[in-house]
């Protein structure tokens, strides 16, 4: 899939995103504050909608492509007036337990200029038949309808990734183990890369099965940290002999081997910038085509080595996979030509997001960056 423009509206938070164009690769970049992670959370709160969340005073319109064929997909949840606790444990709880979450007052999905299916609260009519059955008012036709030309639809937004490790402690670094049925029913590297399977269980598969794409992982790594000779991903030496529990000593975990250095170095022995670094790889060589990745500052634990290796490795990856990224790096926006940059303003809680031609940013990069850094709709995120 590929995200062409959206528009989304919270009427809980009074925050309004009007249409935004994306390309393969979108830079978004602004001050602090002005909406850019609000854009890529907005992007994630469709994939919830797709898979059956109730969001509650939301609205959305996004045209998308898969493959050749272009879709619109708009609606609207009705809006309840919730306290501020009230909405965070209605947020964190099961979507299925709930009893009184915000219904869909409208959706539909048009295939070019053909209405696909549309509802209004829980009636629905799809391919021009309307079913003679309500269907749950508080999920989205997506989560609903199990024909095929809907399904694929669906498992496209799921395709949606929001990639943010900050910190060497988000993100798993402990990989479950993999019983025999799930192990065995990928057959293929293209057939991991397609599954809902996470980044670590997808690593650990390819690790047993595909060497040769294993290999591709641990070369970019190494590229980026030369000290680093090998990767494996294997149980621990240092459990085997003690009372730790089974999961624990059968579970195989990231090892790396330094130059020079006989030991294996257990992934949490990884540095906040390395571990991110090993994870956007795996991003690249592991998300199938169609993918979606919402990447939020960049820079985030990356050295100098690691932005200017992985930004040239994500260049590379547009096409077959979308990135829409933010970033106040200058190295990042300066590598990325400004006919991917999108400036973010905001007025209120309306956001705008402007390609940089609009305020006439200059198409050589040092003469582009330099004035954006003098751009007040940049420096004060208002326009």
């Amino acid at each position: 899939m590929r995200i062409n423009a959206f528009t989304f509206a919270d009427k809980e938070t009074n925050w309004e995103i009007e249409r935004i164009s994306f390309k393969s690769l979108t830079l978004l970049v602004g001050a602090s504050g002005v909406g850019k992670t609000r854009i890529l959370k907005s992007l994630i709160g469709l994939k919830n909608i797709a898979k059956g969340r109730s969001q509650n005073g939301v609205s959305w319109a996004v045209d998308f492509s898969i493959g050749p064929d272009n879709y619109q997909w708009e609606g609207l949840f009705d809006y309840h007036e919730r306290g501020f606790f009230s909405s965070i444990a209605e947020d964190e709880a099961d979507e299925t337990s709930a009893t009184d979450k915000p219904v869909v007052l409208h959706e539909k999905i048009t295939l070019g200029e053909t209405v696909i299916a549309e509802r209004k609260e829980t009636q629905l009519t799809f391919q021009g038949v309307r079913s003679p059955v309500p269907i749950r008012a508080e999920q989205s036709m997506l989560a609903l309808i199990p024909d095929e030309s809907i399904k694929i639809i669906e498992r496209s937004f799921r395709a949606i990734f929001y990639s943010d490790y900050t910190n060497s402690a988000d993100g798993p670094r402990q990989m479950q183990l993999l019983d025999d049925k799930t192990f065995n029913k990928y057959k293929t590297i293209d057939a991991i890369r397609n599954s809902d399977e996470d980044l670590l269980t997808k690593l650990y598969w390819t690790y047993r099965k595909d060497k040769k794409t294993f290999n591709r992982i641990k070369n970019d790594f190494t590229a980026v940290f030369p000290q680093v000779e090998n990767l494996k991903l294997e149980p621990l030496e240092s459990l085997k002999e003690t009372e730790a529990p089974f999961f624990l000593k059968a579970a195989p975990f990231i090892q790396f081997r330094e130059l020079g250095n006989s030991n294996w170095i257990p992934v949490m022995g990884m540095s906040a910038g390395m571990y991110r670094t090993l994870i956007h790889i795996m991003e690249l060589h592991l998300s199938a085509e169609g993918t979606v990745i919402l990447i939020d500052e960049f820079e985030n634990s990356l050295g100098v080595n690691c932005i200017d290796e992985l930004t040239t490795e994500m260049k590379g990856a547009v096409g077959r996979i979308q990135f829409i990224i933010t970033s106040h790096h200058p190295y990042i926006i300066n590598s990325i030509s400004t006919a991917n940059w999108k400036i973010v303003t905001r007025e209120g809680g309306r956001v705008r997001a402007q390609d940089a031609e609009t305020f006439n940013i200059g198409r050589s990069k040092h003469e582009a960056f330099i004035q954006l850094l003098n751009l007040p709709a940049y420096t004060t995120g208002h326009v």
